[in-house]
């Protein structure tokens, strides 16, 4: 894969499977216009999609594509912030992000961040992320992802 220095939405969209590409561009469109930083960028397994909120200045969303499948992290500090609206969410990205222990090693005060989800506490990593492959099922997320960037 042979991409410019300089990588846009166009040139990631270019590698994202037709089916895919409403999803991903009307994602794109929703991050940017609520001020998240969009980054493209070239790594060994092919192109990236990165953005940062601009309130947490931390990665929000990301999406990359490995072995022509398309994946997406959610952040936590990104997701978690939300509850309130877990109960919309696709049942397959909640279960996951109920199940995720997604601690990556931060330090003692880690885990102080409670959100909760299907009427239990939890105790989440605001820096780490979980893993979707994109799918159907998880393009329905577009919806809680209008209602966080209103």
């Amino acid at each position: 894969m042979d991409h410019p220095s300089k990588l846009s939405i166009t040139d990631f969209l270019s590698e994202v499977h037709p089916n895919y590409v409403d999803f991903v561009s009307q994602t794109h469109e929703l991050l940017t216009k609520a001020n998240h930083k969009s980054k493209f960028d070239t790594r060994r397994y092919g192109i990236t999609a990165q953005y940062t909120s601009p309130i947490t200045k931390r990665l929000a969303l990301q999406f990359f594509i490995r072995d022509g499948i398309l994946s997406m992290y959610l952040y936590s500090g990104f997701i978690y912030c939300y509850d309130h609206l877990f109960d919309t969410l696709p049942s397959y990205v909640f279960k996951a992000l109920e199940a995720n222990n997604d601690c990556r090693d931060c330090g003692a005060g880690c885990n102080n961040n409670i959100c909760t989800m299907n009427g239990k506490q939890y105790r989440k990593c605001f820096n780490g992320r979980t893993l979707f492959t994109v799918t159907e099922e998880v393009t329905n997320i577009l919806s809680i992802l209008q209602k966080i960037c209103e």
